[in-house]
């Protein structure tokens, strides 16, 4: 198994935002650096989610797995939402 290099990245926030991540930090006895790391890693686990999504759908778009918006209506209905 590879060794894991850690490189530091440097970046700036506001006040509101280090007050939000210090209040994080203590509640939880947790360094600055633990909350932002797992914050990024969340955020990018979620981006890649969404393009993976939007890459379906475009997919689907292309071959023609569509619904017409008033048959979506109508199944909606059909469910009493109303629309």
């Amino acid at each position: 198994m590879p060794a894991t290099i850690n490189q530091s990245v440097s970046t700036r926030f506001d006040a509101d935002t280090l007050a939000r991540l210090d209040a994080i930090s203590q509640k939880q006895q947790r360094s600055r650096s633990d909350i932002i790391k797992e914050a990024v890693g969340g955020y990018l686990d979620s981006m890649v989610w969404f393009e993976g999504e939007v890459k379906k759908g475009l997919d689907d778009l292309d071959q023609g797995r569509v619904v017409a918006h008033d048959d979506l209506k109508d199944e909606l209905r059909k469910l009493g939402v109303e629309c």
